[in-house]
């Protein structure tokens, strides 16, 4: 027996689903796109491609969108910042760069441009 989802699908039940889509959060919207290829074909091409659903769906995506905010105590001319969902580095003019703990803000470690397995240019920092 098939579920109930590809059930609709199958009988073109468009104006149901681009209904019950549109009616998620954007956050389970997208993770809607990750079930299947029909799925996230389907909300891309009629629910995100629909232009009267489309406004309505970038109103709720600057609504639902919480940022994070740290403060962070630097200790010098700071020239760039990265980060993931576990640290953020903070690169400095003098060459050296701190790695964050992202979710305390605690500074984790410093690495100086003279260290071995540090290597950058003025644009990346790459460790290891």
């Amino acid at each position: 027996m098939r579920d109930i989802m590809s059930e609709l699908f199958k009988w073109d039940q468009d104006i149901f689903l681009q209904n019950l889509f549109i009616s998620l959060d954007t956050n389970t919207l997208r993770r809607c796109c990750e079930v299947s290829e029909l799925w996230r074909e389907f909300i891309n091409r009629r629910v995100w491609g629909c232009e009267r659903l489309r406004s309505g769906l970038i109103v709720r995506l600057w609504t639902d969108f919480h940022p994070v905010q740290h403060e962070l105590v630097v200790r010098g001319s700071v020239t760039s910042i990265a980060c993931d969902d576990q640290i953020m580095v903070c690169g400095y003019t003098n060459g050296t760069c701190e790695v964050f703990n992202e979710e305390t803000g605690e500074c984790i470690d410093t690495f100086d441009d003279n260290e071995e397995g540090i290597h950058y240019t003025s644009s990346k920092l790459t460790v290891g």
